[in-house]
């Protein structure tokens, strides 16, 4: 399992304990970069989660916001 893939499911199972820990274990660029490519481009499947994420582990002042400025980058790079 890569460290991605590591990351990805830890953040799908929202188990905070494990979430702090990958915090410890890799840079928060990194995970916010794997939540980012992985969860935040699944729109509505995950806006709940990603809003708490957002707000939460990230410190996204305006995590709506943020958020819908993401899924509309990642379709515009679907459309090029």
């Amino acid at each position: 399992m890569s460290d991605d893939q590591l990351i990805e499911a830890a953040l799908e199972k929202l188990d905070l304990d494990d979430i702090d820990l990958l915090f410890r274990l890799f840079p928060a660029k990194k995970i916010k970069d794997v939540w980012r490519r992985t969860m935040v481009v699944q729109g509505d499947y995950y806006y709940s989660l990603n809003r708490f994420f957002a707000w939460y582990y990230f410190g996204i002042r305006y995590p709506d916001r943020y958020l819908k400025a993401m899924m509309t980058r990642h379709l515009s790079k679907l459309t090029a």
